[in-house]
């Protein structure tokens, strides 16, 4: 086999896998080859990494070889490389792998009795998932699952053995696309630095989606934990380690979600300790755990996270090292040890990846070994938690969440103030009673279940947020006819969600907000979270549901996968159908219509039509467009068109087909990535743009919408640099693509994932002396510019928009991180529904703030959103929120001909707020209109 630098792409259906089917068994357990046998270098070997499809080629090779791995195809990636799975055990075991899955199953669902469930757990196998290469470029931690295989095929030792007995192995390399670039680019150039994040859209957010699943591979990994194989560990292998140390494992530090059941805590301890004690007795200084790291089990988004919301253990490590060797310097602090770093590990001359390695074998075996051991056990923990999350969701339960132990708080005050104020003794008594009758407060306690109504404005959104609920493996049930509760009338296709389920912990999560306790360090200053504080998916997507506090029951059936949207009314209309601005597939209505050569028309104010009541934003279509037309969506998007006999007076605005560009630079940017795939899931025709085309002027020509989340230059006088400067050096190691000889070698390297021809237009950075009359002349012409982020506030500044951004005391003083901090949270906004970007809005939403801009803007500039009056928070965390109440957060200002829309919250967050969407994508569609 090659051994070149420079492998060759080959998809991984020509890498010898069986398309939608399992490798067959080897006749007979045979040697198997090594690593370097099959790759001719060892896992680890300084400088070299093995890509996506050696791997491939390598583990088929093992199948084909051993009766102990098979190979299964589990879905596509987001550039269409086919992801794979290894399953390793027995062979006895593979052969009944689909009882033990069942099994599995059972015990997750925990619907069986106790009886079935002891019997269950004493026929089953632990089902042990170990990942690699989820952030590609954390290499070597993305290496070490190639090797896993190996070992547990080639080892006859005891430990083995037992562990091919009692253990199903789910081997799963995550990330394909980045493991066949980066490997590629590095064993091109010596640098892993890429042109384009490491996953298609998202990059190391590729890490933050698994609430969500709105990406394909997080999708198939969800697919894989919560709804078929539900494994009770979960393992996601990372880098770097904390400064001087070796390796990162758990337990994690404090907060830990309130919503999560106990064992899963106390589950992570102890499989944490048998893992922290491997090292020690294996002689592997440097490994760091709980408060050597921010890591905690608060949030829910991460691979190693969302499982704690399904009664799973889930482990994370994080590993240090690289594929050249390096020196490791110790720094005084780290020689001492301490309960949390017992066994510090001393500077080393040089550190190779194929001692990571073995940390990372070691770290496998101890949570295998662990499970081979305890696999009844873990089995029985999930039914237990499982049963456990059942019996509360049907019966009356209080979380004691920060919320509900503030208003106890209060309460106790309240108590003891007016014990005092009587001269009455026992106020202890009186404050204890005060707290205890808070859970017992019938309007205080957890609801039953949630009720999604079929019959709400934006039901797209609503479809769409059950299909998340789905893709986390809750169970949800749709009503087949109509039905009452409480006192209220439901149609036929309304979604139930209840409580009493094994997975529970996911279903508060996704639908009562988080309060993240107050987290303050000794020196006064809030700790920031792992990621964000509050989250809460229900009212990110502006879903109308009801909080059932009473046990319910109705016509229900349970939905066997996701659902579908629907099939909208189309009622005649001489002259044409109005629409609906509320729902979220308009957007996608309009943008087929435009595909196909229409235009539609927006009321830009209130009008009456026969049967309808148009509000500000509804769409007209014309009856030119034709019947068959407005069916077919219908049909496929679930959007109703109420049939006019004439066109609703008043003004209008035609709305016409966009060229869309949308600005990156070199190497990807996240929130970039997410807004492209967003405008794609939308149907938005949406381009590319690179600094090179920004600077060469004459925007008009291309464009009528340019979208900016990065790239834009400080407005200071030292940016508007003439000349040197202009290329930006592709990030990466030493040896990184700087120069044009390594650029093109790295696009040789590269598989045809992209178009590589635009890596040197994507260096261009722009600075102000070249870009910004460019955009001016752009706008002035009647172009339109969104800028999202920190982008606005450049922008403004640069077109010399009266804003002023920033957090101000009420003294005036721009406020510190202790007087306003505010780390990823959902706050409410108010919505002009009336202005152009808040047409199909409702009038108050929540939306993400994390280091969002604030402005305070003078006329003429239109204010379209503002943090609503009081304390903004509605999930997550705040300190000082009512500082920012009454702020601006969204604005659109004419210049010349043409529109600038700035964004300050983050009303696009990883793909997730849609009850924001539509101020963007209002912002987009309107931006070639005519006023008619």
């Amino acid at each position: 086999m090659s051994t070149s630098l420079r492998t060759s792409f080959v998809s991984v259906a020509l890498a010898g896998l069986t398309i939608s089917a399992l490798a067959p068994f080897a006749t007979a357990q045979q040697p198997v080859q090594s690593p370097k046998q099959f790759l001719g270098h060892d896992i680890g070997e300084d400088y070299f990494l093995a890509n996506y499809t050696q791997l491939t080629s390598y583990w088929n090779e093992l199948a084909r070889t051993s009766d102990r791995m098979l190979i299964e195809e589990i879905g596509t990636t987001s550039y269409g490389q086919t992801m794979i799975m290894a399953i390793i055990s027995s062979k006895e075991n593979l052969e009944r792998r689909e009882e033990y899955r069942q099994i599995s199953e059972k015990m997750a669902r925990a619907r069986v009795d106790g009886t079935e469930a002891v019997d269950l757990a004493g026929r089953g196998k632990a089902v042990i998932w170990i990942d690699g290469g989820l952030h590609a470029s954390e290499s070597i931690a993305g290496q070490n699952i190639i090797e896993l295989p190996y070992r547990m095929l080639s080892q006859n030792d005891e430990e083995t053995l037992n562990i091919l007995d009692n253990v199903i192995l789910l081997a799963v390399p995550v990330n394909p696309d980045g493991l066949e670039m980066v490997a590629n680019a590095y064993m091109a150039t010596r640098s892993m630095s890429l042109p384009v994040l490491y996953q298609r859209y998202v990059g190391h957010d590729n890490n933050r989606d698994f609430y969500m699943a709105n990406q394909k591979e997080a999708e198939v990994i969800n697919r894989l934990h919560y709804r078929h194989w539900y494994p009770q560990i979960i393992y996601n292998h990372h880098q770097s380690a904390p400064s001087g140390t070796i390796i990162f494992v758990p337990p994690f530090r404090d907060p830990f979600n309130y919503n999560i059941d106990p064992q899963v805590i106390r589950g992570i301890e102890i499989v944490g300790a048998h893992m922290n004690y491997r090292f020690t007795a294996e002689g592997k200084p440097g490994a760091i755990n709980r408060s050597g790291a921010s890591y905690s089990t608060w949030w829910n988004g991460g691979l190693r996270t969302a499982p704690y919301f399904h009664n799973m253990i889930g482990i994370l490590t994080e590993s240090w090292g690289n594929p050249a060797p390096q020196r490791l310097t110790q720094a005084p602090n780290r020689r001492l040890p301490y309960s949390d770093y017992p066994d510090p590990i001393a500077s080393q001359e040089l550190w190779h990846a194929r001692q990571t390695i073995e940390y990372l074998q070691t770290s496998d075996f101890a949570i295998l070994d662990y499970a081979a051991k305890h696999s009844s056990g873990l089995l029985t923990g999930m039914y237990t938690m499982g049963r456990r999350s059942i019996e509360k969701g049907g019966r009356d339960h209080w979380t004691p969440t920060p919320k509900l132990m503030e208003i106890a708080e209060e309460r106790q005050a309240g108590a003891v103030a007016a014990a005092a104020a009587g001269g009455r003794g026992g106020r202890g008594g009186a404050s204890s009673a005060a707290v205890d009758a808070v859970f017992s407060d019938a309007d205080l306690r957890d609801p039953r279940g949630f009720i999604i109504p079929a019959n709400q404005p934006d039901s797209a959104s609503a479809v769409r947020f059950v299909n998340v609920l789905v893709k986390g493996g809750v169970e949800v049930q749709r009503a087949t006819e109509d039905f009452e509760v409480g006192g209220k009338q439901y149609p036929a296709g309304s979604f139930a969600v209840m409580s009493a389920q094994a997975f529970r912990p996911q279903v508060m999560d996704m639908f009562e907000p988080q309060w993240h306790p107050d987290d303050i360090g000794a020196s006064g200053v809030p700790i920031r979270p792992y990621d964000s504080a509050g989250w809460t998916v229900a009212l990110q997507m502006g879903v109308e549901f009801d909080r059932i506090l009473e046990g319910f029951d109705g016509p229900f059936a349970q939905l066997p996968d996701k659902a579908g949207f629907g099939v909208g009314q189309v009622t005649p209309g001489r002259a044409g159908w109005l629409v609906d601005h509320r729902n979220a597939n308009s957007t996608v209505a309009t943008n087929r219509l435009h595909k196909a050569g229409h235009s539609v028309l927006w009321l830009t104010e209130g009008a009456s039509a026969p049967g309808w009541l148009a509000k500000p934003g509804d769409i007209f279509v014309p009856a030119s467009v034709g019947t068959s037309a407005v069916e077919e969506i219908a049909r496929e998007l679930g959007v109703s068109f109420h049939g006019v006999a004439e066109a609703p007076g008043g003004a209008k605005m035609e709305i016409r087909p966009v060229r869309v560009g949308l600005f990156d630079t070199y190497g990807g940017h996240m929130p970039t990535g997410w807004t492209q795939w967003v405008l794609e899931q939308f149907e938005f025709p949406v381009q590319l743009v690179f600094g090179e085309r920004i600077e060469a002027g004459d925007l008009k020509a291309d464009f009528d919408v340019l979208i900016f989340h990065t790239g834009l230059p400080n407005a200071s006088a030292g940016n508007a640099r003439r000349g040197g400067g202009r290329r930006g050096g592709a990030r990466g190691g030493r040896g990184g693509a700087g120069g044009q000889d390594n650029l093109s070698t790295l696009r040789d390297a590269l598989p045809p994932f992209e178009d590589w021809s635009t890596m040197e237009a994507r260096r261009v950075r722009l600075t102000a002396a070249r870009a910004v009359p460019n955009l001016r002349t752009f706008v002035e012409a009647g172009g339109t510019v969104l800028a999202l982020g920190g982008e606005a506030t450049k922008l403004a500044a640069h077109l010399d928009l009266a804003v002023t951004p920033g957090v101000f005391t009420r003294g005036g003083e721009p406020a510190n991180n202790q007087e306003f901090y505010i780390p990823g949270s959902l706050v409410s906004i108010d919505i002009d529904t009336d202005s152009l970007l808040g047409f199909g809005c409702e009038p108050q939403i929540a939306t993400m703030f994390r280091s969002s801009p604030v402005f305070q803007v003078e006329s003429p500039l239109l204010p379209v959103a503002s943090y609503s009056a009081g304390e903004p928070l509605v999930s997550g965390w705040a300190i000082g929120d009512e500082l920012i109440a009454g702020k601006v957060a969204v604005l659109s200002a004419r210049v010349g001909e043409g529109r600038v829309h700035l964004y300050g919250a983050d009303v696009l967050y990883r793909g997730q707020p849609h009850a924001s969407f539509k101020m963007v994508f209002n912002g987009i569609q309107a931006a070639n209109s005519v006023q008619r």
